[in-house]
């Protein structure tokens, strides 16, 4: 099959030599395809952006929650006041 491939798409032109590994810490791998890089950071941004939306959504809830609970206990004081009248 690798005899068989044109010259213009065969994979020995894109590929560089392998080389074996290096003893002891594994060697970083900073060859990745742009597209590929491009596409993760988009997707970060669309993330880091969803989160801060949901924090300040969790926020709205929190602060809505506080008011509830304090009209709640004011309510809740007016009744024991009337039964103990």
């Amino acid at each position: 099959m690798m005899d068989s491939t044109p010259a213009d798409i065969h994979p020995q032109n894109s590929l560089e030599d392998f080389t074996p590994l290096t003893q002891g810490q594994y060697p970083i791998f900073n060859k990745y395809p742009k597209f590929i890089v491009d596409y993760q950071v988009s997707n970060l941004t669309v993330v880091n952006g969803d989160g801060r939306h949901c924090s300040c959504v969790g926020v709205g809830i929190i602060n809505t929650l506080n008011t509830r609970v304090t009209l709640y206990c004011g309510q809740l004081g007016i009744w024991h006041v009337e039964q103990t009248v």
